[in-house]
């Protein structure tokens, strides 16, 4: 047997070539390249797309609002809108400091752009009005005792009719008297071939002055051909900045020295619509039920009871302790001045409070809040009332609605508007959506005027 042995050569060992080494520096560009898009257009599957917030400050309500209202005059040339979002990009919520400074610097900004324009007027105009109302919000922050409140306050007023002397608007400035002192009117001509004859007299609230007023409706008013007024009456504006006289519930007296000096200047108003701005809209209530002449009433936005959002904010014990006429242990007021540590709107609310009412006692000046309120008042009201208001008012809770519309027992007709969150018109006194609600304001003036 013949055995046969075959020897083979081993066949090379293949070793596998890296995958990675396949491929060019070229070929390596296109795979990242698709990963990058395959990864934004995956994103969505493991991430929620990134959505726009509605509130300027998102944590504080205060500084929120009070900076949307500044913007929101950037449709009757008081303001420019990017440039006041980038101003209160450098403002931290709940600093008053911080508040006037970028407030203020924006301000001085404006003034700097007038002095530029030398030869065109409009520009110059509507830098100082914007100056003007930049002012006017730097001031609102600051403390009753900061020199610079009353520094500021003066500084816009200049800038402000510096403004409308630019841009040729014609106005007078009234002195009215009222209890031995002169309070300041700021009258606007209307148009006599439309309707110069009527006066839309607009009444200021808690915090505001009756320049700030030509942004809210005057302009709008004097487009369409109305002669327009307003003034600042006790705790308001002038009067207590420049002359120390505060608050009073007596405003059927208030206004009708008001009337009483601008018909006697200007015989040929006929009718006249009173026009309440926040709480000036209690204030408008009581002149209209103690004045005849009143022809139409607005309360823009709606209110009732001045204390019903302090009160209703305080559990009922302690409120019974501040809204009384009996004597209140000291403890009420420490315990405010402690509780204002932790609410900018607090702070600011009590401390304003206490300056325009003439009152040291935190607590008593709670307490005064309720003597402004309209259960007597508002049944006395004959004439048409159309009462505004918004669904996320955070000063006025959306069921006063149907109470207040109640209260005018006697009103020739009442009208209400809510507005959603969708129409932009939904906050306290409609800010931010200035050309809806003037629109709805002036449809029915139309419909109501003789």
């Amino acid at each position: 047997m013949e055995i046969q042995s075959t020897t083979r050569s081993p066949e090379p060992v293949r070793v596998p070539r890296r995958f990675f080494k396949r491929f060019t520096w070229k070929q390596w560009a296109l795979l990242l390249i698709v990963g990058i898009v395959t990864a934004v257009l995956l994103r969505p599957l493991w991430q929620n797309p990134e959505r726009g917030v509605s509130q300027l400050f998102p944590t504080d309500q205060t500084y929120h609002y009070e900076s949307l209202r500044a913007l929101g005059y950037a449709t009757t040339g008081g303001a420019d809108v990017n440039e006041i979002l980038h101003a209160i990009g450098e403002i931290e919520a709940g600093d008053p400091e911080s508040w006037y400074v970028g407030w203020s610097a924006l301000a001085d900004r404006k003034m700097a752009e007038a002095d530029r324009y030398q030869h065109d007027q409009i520009g110059q105009g509507n830098a100082l009005l914007s100056a003007a109302n930049y002012y006017r919000t730097a001031e609102f922050m600051l403390y009753a005792n900061d020199s610079r409140k009353l520094e500021t306050y003066r500084q816009s007023i200049a800038a402000f009719y510096r403004g409308l002397d630019a841009l040729h608007v014609p106005y007078e400035r009234m002195e009215i008297p009222y209890a031995g002192n002169d309070l300041d009117g700021l009258y606007f001509p209307g148009d006599s071939a439309q309707h110069g004859d009527t006066l839309i007299l607009m009444i200021n609230g808690y915090d505001s002055i009756k320049e700030e007023t030509y942004f809210t409706l005057g302009q709008e008013a004097l487009a369409r051909g109305f002669s327009f007024m307003s003034y600042d009456g006790p705790g308001q504006g002038s009067a207590i900045r420049e002359h120390g006289i505060p608050f009073t519930p007596n405003w059927g007296d208030v206004n009708r020295a008001v009337v009483d000096a601008v018909t006697a200047v200007h015989p040929e108003i006929k009718e006249i619509i009173l026009v309440g701005f926040s709480m000036g809209s209690i204030l408008a209530t009581k002149a209209a039920a103690a004045d005849a002449r009143i022809s139409m009433l607005v309360q823009y936005n709606i209110m009732y009871d001045f204390s019903l959002t302090a009160r209703e904010s305080m559990p009922a014990s302690f409120a019974e302790r501040v809204f009384t006429d009996e004597p209140r242990p000291a403890w009420v007021s420490q315990m405010l001045g402690y509780s204002m540590r932790f609410s900018s709107e607090q702070d600011w609310a009590i401390r304003h409070g206490s300056w325009v009412m003439g009152i040291d006692d935190y607590a008593e000046v709670l307490n005064q809040y309720r003597f402004y309120e309209i259960s007597q008042d508002a049944p006395e009201v004959t004439a048409p009332v159309l009462l505004l208001a918004g669904e996320n008012d955070h000063f006025v809770n959306e069921t006063l609605i149907t109470t207040t519309e109640d209260s005018f027992k006697q009103a020739a007709s009442i009208t209400s508007i809510t507005y959603d969150a969708q129409s932009g018109a939904d906050e306290h006194c409609q800010v931010g959506a200035m050309n809806l609600w003037t629109a709805d304001f002036f449809e029915w003036v139309y419909a109501n005027l003789n």
